[in-house]
């Protein structure tokens, strides 16, 4: 770090030059520290949390206040018999938007259903 530091000073000078203020000689490059292979190194090491630190993670997660309610969005609303056919409202889109929507998103409308009004952001 100190040679780096020296080096972005302006105090050590390339090969050919005179010798850097560090007393260090100019080589034409370093040699990089050797490896040891007979003993285990943090590279050998897995990357990421062990299995029980995951899992102790994931328990505070599933505990989280955070998590949003979804048992109140499993209920299906009751059957209206007020609500048009498929046919009726498929009609009333342009065929524009519908090839569009189907060439987008790859939607299909399948079936008729009043959504409620707490389903919707405030």
């Amino acid at each position: 770090m100190a040679r780096l530091e020296a080096r972005l000073a302006g105090q050590e000078t390339g090969v050919g030059q005179k010798q850097a203020v560090t007393g260090e000689p100019a080589t034409a490059h370093h040699e990089p520290p050797a490896v040891n292979l007979s003993t285990p190194s943090d590279a050998d090491a897995p990357i990421g949390p062990g299995a029980d630190e995951e899992a102790a993670y994931l328990a505070t997660q599933s505990a989280s206040e955070n998590a949003p309610d979804l048992s109140t969005n499993r209920a299906e609303p009751p059957a209206d018999k007020n609500l048009p056919p498929l046919e009726t409202l498929l009609a009333r889109i342009p065929a524009e938007t519908h090839a569009a929507l189907d060439e987008l998103f790859r939607a299909k409308f399948t079936v008729v259903r009043r959504v409620p009004e707490s389903a919707f952001k405030s």
